[in-house]
């Protein structure tokens, strides 16, 4: 038999992680079967005062920026995801053909932001949801993460940020409750050693932010030594999200460049592969894509930079845009692939 044929899937909620502002609060996972996913799930109650206004207007990328850090770690020291609710938002959109877990609905529960503002205090519905894909897809056993053994601890971290992160007014006075849902999936552990999947690789999704120095030409040296199947670049300038990159391009060994490509040609291609536009300001290098997002045939393109002495992406910002004071940046999401066994 195989795995496929041996094992069961299981899908089961966990304990909550109550929403804390400015500090890191987490759980242990269950020490049960392999993991593949994790769906975190936010509801939480927005009161928004003010002598006048009536509603607030949304911070770019909200509800996504209540997240600072969410993370997925192995035994303390083996990070598993490392990414900013943002950059978890642009990994679950570069996952899918017409993501659709960002818009209201018949109903609430995978989405609702409310906007209301009063001098009493109006109470709004703050949810939203964001999946952590731990195996690479929903479909292969790569990255599966066996939790059924006393030597794996792993624990799901939420670093929260305060209500006025949903919102670019200042002058409203906002007090948010609420709490993180955890949902599992998981599968069960064959009885028999040789139907179970050989875990070779870790699935790591870790972002990195970068400095935006100047108009022109800035270079990310990237690091070396895991597989990329994915870079989803994400820019700021002056604290907003731009369009703002002219060109872009990823480099091998100082001379050897595969991937040399338009900002504007890059909208046309994310278009085409996820069905609607991404957010301004992503530019997305989807080295997995073989006609269905995320749900690669072979790994064709993926990028071993464990075989290469270099590997430099050059972004090239607008003539016209303006920079800020310190708050030009450029977020890095890394989809990478982590050898854990050399012999396979």
């Amino acid at each position: 038999m195989t795995f496929i044929e041996s094992t069961r899937q299981t899908i089961q909620q966990t304990n909550f992680i109550p929403y804390v502002q400015g500090q890191p609060a987490f759980i242990e996972m269950a020490r049960a079967g392999y993991l593949a996913t994790i769906w975190l799930r936010f509801k939480g109650k927005l009161n928004c005062t003010h002598p006048s206004k009536t509603s607030y207007t949304p911070a770019p990328l909200a509800p996504y920026t209540l997240i600072n850090r969410l993370q997925v770690v192995i035994n303390g020291n083996q990070t598993v995801w490392s990414t900013s609710g943002v950059g978890a938002y642009l990994q679950n959109i570069t996952n899918a053909i017409n993501y659709v877990m960002d818009q209201p609905g018949n109903s609430a529960a995978p989405f609702s932001v409310g906007t209301a503002v009063s001098a009493a205090g109006a109470d709004n519905d703050v949810i939203f949801t964001l999946k952590l894909n731990v195996s690479i897809n929903d479909r292969d056993t790569i990255g599966l993460i066996q939790l059924q053994n006393d030597a794996t601890a792993l624990k799901v971290q939420v670093e929260a940020a305060g209500p006025g992160a949903l919102m670019t007014d200042t002058d409203i006075t906002s007090t948010l409750s609420g709490v993180w849902e955890i949902l599992t999936e998981t599968f069960t552990i064959p009885a028999e050693p040789e139907n179970r999947p050989v875990l070779a690789f870790l699935h790591q999704v870790i972002e990195q932010g970068y400095p935006i120095n100047n108009n022109g030409v800035n270079s990310q040296l990237l690091q070396r030594g895991n597989t990329y199947r994915r870079l989803i670049n994400f820019l700021q300038l002056n604290g907003q999200p731009a369009d703002a990159l002219e060109r872009l391009s990823l480099t091998y060994n100082q001379t050897t460049t595969h991937y040399d490509m338009f900002g504007s040609s890059f909208k046309v291609l994310q278009r085409e592969r996820y069905g609607r536009d991404l957010p301004a300001g992503a530019y997305v290098w989807d080295l997995t894509y073989q006609g269905i997002p995320n749900m690669p045939g072979n790994r064709r393109d993926l990028i071993d930079s464990s075989r290469i002495s270099e590997l430099m992406q050059r972004v090239t910002v607008a003539d016209s845009a303006v920079l800020g004071a310190n708050n030009n940046r450029l977020s890095i999401v890394s989809d990478q692939l982590v050898r854990i066994n050399p012999s396979v």
